[in-house]
């Protein structure tokens, strides 16, 4: 008997713990309206390349707009610039694309821990924006993305680099 409400008891811990885990995920964390006028263009220019693929069109104008965005937000030192790469990691912009942010958020070191760790927490919500599950990375990548830029950065190291 004791057997057996002891697998009820860690059974009943198990489902809870997977409850509040999802719940943790299903979080909103609000982005700052200075961080978020950095990432609504980046996303908007991703669902456009997303919409020609759909359609059948050539999208090699729209990448390349996608990608002289990243570009400008990777060169972008300030600190709504920091918290911006780390919300567009929440998001799929391109495998390649994906590297080089997280490429810039090691490199740029111990200061971007906070952010990663605040966006670890839940969905970034945009203000005044609501991004289709398209574009955005299911929770178990981006919250591995996050703990492999936190782990690189506590070990000194960059990823991705060449």
């Amino acid at each position: 008997m004791k057997g057996i409400l002891s697998a009820a008891l860690g059974l009943s811990l198990l489902t809870w713990a997977a409850s509040a885990e999802r719940k943790v995920e299903e979080l909103p964390v609000a982005v700052p309206p200075a961080v978020a006028a950095k990432v609504t263009g980046i996303l908007d220019a991703q669902i456009a390349v997303q919409k020609a693929h759909k359609a059948g069109l050539t999208t090699r104008q729209l990448e390349f707009r996608l990608e002289q965005l990243v570009g400008r937000l990777t060169t972008d030192k300030t600190s709504a610039g920091d918290e911006a790469l780390v919300v567009v990691t929440q998001f799929y912009i391109g495998e390649a694309t994906s590297e080089e942010v997280d490429h810039e958020i090691t490199k740029r070191g111990r200061r971007m821990l906070p952010y990663l760790r605040k966006y670890r927490l839940g969905l970034a919500q945009l203000p005044g924006r609501n991004y289709p599950d398209s574009i955005r990375l299911d929770v178990q990548t981006w919250k591995g993305n996050l703990d492999a830029d936190i782990e690189s950065i506590e070990n000194g190291n960059v990823r991705f680099q060449n």
